[in-house]
């Protein structure tokens, strides 16, 4: 117990200090980047579903303390998410699409401002549908519902589906049965992308993949062609040069390790450009170590969380100024007891 409340107090204190830097950056970005602003193409439906705590949002679902003070904090975006989507949308219109966005959430009723607050500050396509949660509705049979609302329509003969969310609680089941259940009777198949936060690498169904960042969907979407090289490299810039780790992936649960997959190393992307997938690589060797930094910046405050001393951020700040791959090459702190293996 004492082991698990200083790994909680020092993911907060470390959320406190990377929060206002995040959200700068995450406010220029949206300033520079492509926003869809509603489709006026008249061919077969593109739709993406999007949840949004710990999908697009840093949100701590697994943890319920820090998941309340995550809520009370400055909202955190994943890097990359919101150009990734405002691109796939824009491409799909240029293609002559019906292209749609949709928000499922499991977050309740009451807290729907913070959903649109959330999609609208972190510049995300404007949805056409936003979906929260009754406060007594349980999530697994609400979302199918409302994701089966979305999708259960005349037109969807032949349209192309994205369904993105996370492996903390029920998205996984949700998407599968409305892919199963729909899609099938429809005529139409869903391609699920799952973030891993709980690290799972066990796929509820051949549709399913499992996904670190938004690096990993652009290559995959390049791959089956509704993503263009340009928007591909505009995804993987955010990622790649994003430094706080606290954007990478939700601090104090899992963070890819040397033993994590690795989409690069996916046989559907491996007839893209050799040059594509050589950055890809790049990116999740800075992931990795990222990882580490972050878990070594966790190990090392954990005890001035308890003390009640001030959080020393000059530690993390001259951790995270050193050269990630420089330390990836020499080995330092990189073996699976300080990662995020599981």
């Amino acid at each position: 117990m004492r082991r698990r409340f200083q790994s909680l107090l020092a993911v907060l204190f470390a959320g406190l200090i990377l929060a206002s830097t995040s959200v700068a950056r995450a406010n220029e970005a949206s300033g520079k980047r492509l926003t869809f602003s509603g489709s006026a193409g008249f061919g077969r439906p593109f739709v993406l579903v999007t949840d949004i705590d710990d999908t697009i949002k840093v949100s701590h679902i697994l943890d319920p303390i820090a998941k309340v003070v995550r809520f009370l904090s400055t909202p955190v975006s994943f890097a990359g998410m919101a150009s990734l989507y405002n691109l796939l949308l824009i491409e799909a219109d240029r293609a002559g699409l019906n292209a749609e966005f949709s928000v499922v959430s499991g977050t309740p009723n009451l807290l729907r401002g913070s959903v649109l607050r959330f999609v609208d500050d972190f510049g995300f396509p404007d949805p056409e549908i936003v979906f929260t949660r009754p406060l007594t509705a349980s999530t697994l049979p609400y979302k199918i519902e409302k994701v089966g609302e979305i999708l259960n329509r005349p037109d969807m003969r032949d349209a192309v589906v994205l369904l993105i969310g996370d492996d903390t609680e029920h998205d996984p089941a949700a998407y599968h049965r409305a892919d199963h259940d729909i899609g099938g009777r429809a005529g139409f198949k869903s391609d699920i992308y799952i973030r891993r936060v709980k690290g799972g690498t066990r796929a509820v169904s051949t549709r399913q993949v499992f996904f670190d960042s938004a690096a990993d969907i652009a290559l995959l979407e390049h791959a089956r062609g509704r993503l263009s090289r340009q928007s591909v490299l505009a995804v993987f810039d955010e990622v790649e040069y994003e430094r706080d780790f606290e954007r990478l992936f939700v601090p104090g649960e899992y963070c890819p390790g040397t033993s994590s997959p690795r989409m690069s190393e996916d046989v559907r992307v491996a007839d893209v450009a050799p040059d594509l997938l050589q950055r890809l690589r790049g990116i999740e060797q800075r992931l990795r170590a990222h990882c580490v930094l972050s878990q070594e910046w966790l190990r090392q405050n954990s005890h001035k969380a308890l003390s009640g001393i001030s959080t020393d951020s000059a530690l993390y700040h001259s951790l995270k100024g050193r050269d990630d791959l420089e330390m990836l090459r020499e080995g330092e702190l990189l073996h699976d007891g300080q990662t995020g293996d599981r």
